[in-house]
């Protein structure tokens, strides 16, 4: 995830046991900021989150549930994610981008250059992907859901491979529940 310069007052982390691995989330007053990809051991995690914010304080829990909704989550569950988002730190562009995102259907897909159609800036395709890179808070803000004009993957923070496997998840995960 590319780290963004955010201010470090007040804010916790937590790691949590996931079906993929160990992830982090912080957050702060305001709400949840940042999510980081599963690692494959607790302490790795944990070293990355300390990396990441090292005036963050470690807590075992988060005060929205959205530890667990990541739990239900890569569990292969879709789920409403419902904490706050603080993302005041952002430009308008990318919270607009951010937003639209949060709006594709689990198990569905869109363009970069739909999600730009959409932000009323039609030749903003790369300009949403950028958006999206700088995007400290993934799963929970989608972005895995975009693709390129071509219906390719393209760039995503935690690796095409992870991107990829995310996809198939929910891809399965919404067939099955149409049966």
């Amino acid at each position: 995830m590319a780290a963004l310069n955010l201010p470090s007052a007040g804010l916790h982390f937590a790691v949590m046991t996931t079906s993929w691995g160990f992830a982090g989330v912080l957050f702060g007053p305001r709400g949840l900021r940042a999510f980081s990809y599963p690692t494959s051991t607790k302490e790795e995690a944990e070293a990355r989150q300390r990396l990441e914010w090292p005036d963050a304080v470690g807590v075992p829990a988060d005060p929205w549930d959205v530890v667990e909704q990541l739990q239900q989550y890569f569990a292969g569950e879709p789920v409403a994610f419902n904490a706050p988002l603080d993302l005041g730190y952002a430009s308008p562009f990318m919270r607009q981008v951010w937003n639209l995102v949060c709006q594709v259907p689990y198990g569905e897909t869109r363009t970069y250059s739909a999600v730009a159609r959409q932000a009323g800036r039609p030749r903003a395709a790369r300009a949403v992907g950028l958006a999206n890179a700088r995007n400290p808070i993934p799963v929970i803000i989608p972005c895995h859901r975009l693709l390129g004009s071509d219906g390719a993957l393209r760039g995503y923070g935690g690796g095409l491979d992870f991107k990829r496997r995310l996809l198939q998840m929910e891809r399965a995960t919404a067939a099955r529940l149409l049966k």
